[in-house]
């Protein structure tokens, strides 16, 4: 579930069911919405063993009732301007092969476009608001990004700033053309300030804990 609470006064004013394991949480005040991002303990429910199969099978829309009953890895989108309104949830998972954890990031240079970072899929899911669809970018091949871990977004440039797990680089990609720009030599998790004109890269459990680097964004 996810409680709601008065900033001002710390009230309580709503209680709101979501799915059995919440992981993360977005706020897009621009929509009114809330989107949950659905963890497991267990695998994923995919049973193909060739994950570009699993993937191509996750991306077409599974029926309402099954996202309910096994939601891990989805998106769960709540009504922040009427509470208790259960909107479709989104799916946004590839893998069948490991734990499912991840969050999702919304930025309002990109009204209707979400993304959502799962640490069992090999790269990042673009996520289509109005139609709830999503699409993979497979990141795994190409760049060795096996973990996506974190996103930060610029909003100086329209470019996300990836973490990978278990790696000692960062992915630079174009978010209107789902391209991967440049590969930095530096690693954390992705932080963008106000202005968009540098992340922070906050380093990893275990890797360095305590340090903080900083990459100047480009046009």
């Amino acid at each position: 579930r996810v409680l709601v609470f008065d900033a001002h006064t710390g009230g309580i004013i709503a209680d709101v069911k979501t799915c059995s394991s919440p992981f993360r949480l977005e706020v897009a005040p621009w929509r009114n919405e809330i989107y949950v991002h659905c963890s497991s303990t267990e695998l994923s429910n995919c049973s193909s063993n060739d994950v570009h199969a699993c993937t191509a099978s996750q991306n077409m829309s599974r029926p309402e009732d099954q996202l309910r009953e096994n939601p891990d890895g989805v998106i769960d989108v709540i009504s922040s301007s009427s509470w208790g309104v259960r909107n479709p949830f989104i799916d946004a998972v590839s893998s069948s092969k490991a734990l499912i954890h991840g969050d999702v990031y919304t930025s309002p240079e990109f009204p209707q476009i979400a993304w959502s970072t799962n640490y069992a899929d090999a790269g990042l899911h673009k996520i289509n608001l109005e139609t709830r669809q999503s699409t993979f970018i497979e990141l795994g091949k190409a760049y060795g990004c096996n973990n996506a871990v974190s996103l930060a977004i610029s909003a100086k440039n329209r470019h996300g700033f990836l973490a990978c797990n278990h790696g000692d680089f960062s992915l630079e990609m174009d978010l209107d053309s789902d391209q991967v720009v440049h590969v930095h030599k530096i690693s954390g998790i992705p932080h963008a300030t106000k202005d968009g004109k540098f992340i922070a890269m906050a380093s990893l459990p275990g890797d360095n804990e305590g340090s903080l680097q900083f990459l100047k964004v480009w046009h």
